[in-house]
């Protein structure tokens, strides 16, 4: 945008002309680039309407003023500037918002991140059923710097420990290759603070809580942190292979003819008539032993497997393959959208006009069409969080872990965990402590850009602006909610 000084400063270098035409066109050319830059800014502002006009127009700057390449750059970071945008609204003393030109190196590094991100994603993986290409280490990093620290190690120790095994011993899992990691350390394992572990977890697996003591020199508050890691890792890897597995025997089975066995002939064509068949024409009626209270299972060394444990392992199951087909809905919207306002973008460049003209009026359509799609993107994200959430549920009904999640996927699973969490409340409020606090536990922000929280103050603010006595707990990540 030109302002009033760079005019004056015009006038003052064509003062001397001879000929006023030269400044007359150079002002014209002047106000033509503001029309078309207020014209991208309003087609901009049209495509993504989460971001502010100031944003916008600084991506532009640094994109200078390439439509393509700004189109380019908010769809790969729209989420993030999102974010910066909303903390910009209500901001907080820890919080920095800093827009950053990216050079060609870091366009580099954020396709790769998109590509690493993609490979993981459950979409992509029912889509390709294959294993993520061996460059793709972004998941690693993110679990290794989560928990270096506990194990006294560097992150990059860590990252490049991992790497190794991964590709040497070609384990098929992370959570096997970091209990490989594990087994390298040779403390000597404390029984008292074994039994202090294994009090913190519900069902934990013997093995894997020495393996991790062992590893943590018996610091028990490190080790609980990498034991949690671990068993949350086996627990995903497991659910989403199984589902992973089933859809693709699902996919591969081909319809073929039922055998015609002897029951379904019998069914059919009885062979044998029914006069031939006798009745019994006296029942005896049998005394059923009362069962004895208290029955000890016949072996007390084996894991026992109860009717309620195979039924939540089946409904965690359908939750997993409902989130894989969220997921993919998700992705398809999203691959819509960016298609969409690419179009929009170039029938906007071949009209040379947003708001007149036949390509104008395409354009603006098509723009219309990726808002859409976006928000049918998000709907399925918001499905697919809720599904995500049920699935990898380890903890108690009130804990909710929010990890993993966009802000967007956990201010809508918080204010639904919240609703049903309140609707099961004692009639009599006297009798509240009976329905017990619900945890949200949204993480320190270790993996956030810059270090800093997201998920902790945006659902904080959303908790307590709909009327919830909430504690923030910002050192353990955690907010708890009292009631109204």
């Amino acid at each position: 945008m030109t302002s009033i000084g760079d005019y004056k400063l015009l006038v003052d270098d064509y003062a001397d002309a001879k000929d006023p035409s030269a400044l007359v066109s150079c002002l014209d050319s002047l106000s033509l680039n503001n029309h078309i830059d207020d014209n991208v800014i309003d087609f901009l502002t049209t495509s993504f309407p989460s971001l502010s006009t100031a944003q916008l127009q600084q991506t532009l700057s640094n994109n200078k003023n390439d439509l393509d390449a700004t189109i380019e750059y908010l769809i790969s970071n729209e989420s993030r500037l999102a974010a910066s945008h909303q903390d910009a609204a209500q901001p907080t003393p820890t919080q920095r918002i800093k827009l950053v030109t990216p050079s060609k190196n870091q366009s580099k590094q954020s396709n790769k991140s998109k590509k690493a991100y993609s490979s993981f994603h459950p979409a992509n993986r029912v889509r390709d059923l294959e294993p993520p290409p061996d460059l793709d280490w972004v998941y690693l990093e993110s679990i290794s710097s989560s928990i270096h620290r506990q194990l006294g190690v560097s992150n990059a120790q860590l990252v490049n420990s991992l790497r190794n095994l991964i590709e040497t011993s070609h384990f098929q899992t992370l959570s096997a290759s970091l209990s490989a990691y594990l087994s390298t350390f040779k403390h000597i394992l404390d029984t008292q603070s074994l039994d202090l572990l294994l009090a913190l977890f519900d069902n934990q697996n013997i093995d894997d809580a020495k393996l991790v003591l062992q590893a943590c020199n018996n610091r028990i508050e490190d080790a609980e942190v990498v034991l949690q890691t671990l068993n949350q890792l086996k627990a995903s890897e497991l659910s989403l292979d199984e589902s992973l597995n089933h859809l693709a025997d699902v996919g591969a089975a081909k319809p073929s003819p039922q055998p015609h066995t002897a029951f379904s002939r019998a069914r059919s064509t009885p062979s044998i008539p029914s006069q031939s068949i006798s009745a019994p024409t006296g029942w005896s009626k049998v005394n059923k032993k009362p069962s004895k209270k208290n029955t000890q299972p016949l072996f007390p060394h084996l894991p026992q497997v109860t009717k309620d444990d195979m039924d939540a392992n089946d409904f965690k199951s359908q939750s997993n393959q409902y989130e894989i087909y969220c997921r993919k809905m998700e992705d398809d919207f999203r691959i819509k959208r960016q298609t969409a306002i690419k179009d929009a973008g170039h029938l906007y460049q071949s009209s040379k006009a947003w708001k007149h003209g036949t390509g104008a009026i395409a354009s603006q359509a098509r723009s219309q069409q990726a808002r859409e799609y976006k928000e049918l993107a998000d709907e399925w994200a918001i499905k697919a969080a809720k599904a995500s959430i049920q699935s990898r549920s380890t903890l108690s009904e009130n804990v909710i872990d929010l990890h993993y999640l966009t802000l967007a996927e956990a201010l809508a699973v918080a204010s639904d965990s919240v609703d049903k969490w309140w609707s099961k409340r004692p009639l009599n409020n006297n009798q509240l402590l009976k329905l017990g606090p619900l945890m949200f536990i949204t993480g320190v922000g270790l993996h956030s850009t810059g270090k800093q929280p997201i998920l902790f103050p945006q659902v904080s603010r959303m908790l307590e602006s709909n009327g919830w006595n909430v504690e923030r707990q910002a050192s353990r990540g955690c907010i708890i909610v009292k009631g109204r």
